[in-house]
C-alpha cells in the first residue's frame, strides 16, 4: 500500500477582513463579558435579589408602618364625638381619623 505524503498547508495565519473576523468577548447576545479583576485580596460577590430578600424587605418596611400608626394613635387619644349617616359614637381622635382615611382610600379606589 502506498502511503501518501501529508499536504503541507500555509501555517501562516492570515488577517480576515474586519466584518469576517470573530467576535470578541461580550459581543454577541447573550454572551458575557470577561469579569474585571478584583484588587489583590478581595473577592468579587455578585448580590442578585430573591423572592425571600424581597419578603423579608416587605415585612420589615410592614412592621414600620405599623409601628408609626400605633405611636400615633397613642398620641391622639382624646376622645370626639363621629356622627355618620345618623349614628354618633365617641371614639379617639387617632382612631377617627384612621377611619376617615381608610374610607377615603377605599373611595378612592
Amino acid at each position: 500500500m502506498d502511503e501518501q505524503p501529508d499536504r503541507v498547508t500555509d501555517a501562516t495565519p492570515r488577517e480576515l477582513p474586519e466584518e469576517l473576523a470573530p467576535p470578541s468577548p461580550g459581543e454577541l447576545p447573550g454572551e458575557l463579558a470577561p469579569a474585571k479583576p478584583t484588587p489583590a485580596g478581595e473577592e468579587r460577590v455578585e448580590h442578585t435579589p430573591t423572592r425571600a430578600s424581597g419578603f423579608w424587605a416587605a415585612d420589615v418596611a410592614g412592621v414600620v408602618v405599623l409601628v408609626v400608626l400605633l405611636v400615633f394613635i397613642l398620641e391622639n387619644t382624646k376622645q370626639v364625638s363621629v356622627t355618620l349617616f345618623g349614628a354618633s359614637w365617641r371614639v379617639p381622635l387617632g382612631v377617627s381619623l384612621l377611619l376617615a382615611a381608610a374610607i377615603g382610600a377605599l373611595v378612592v379606589v
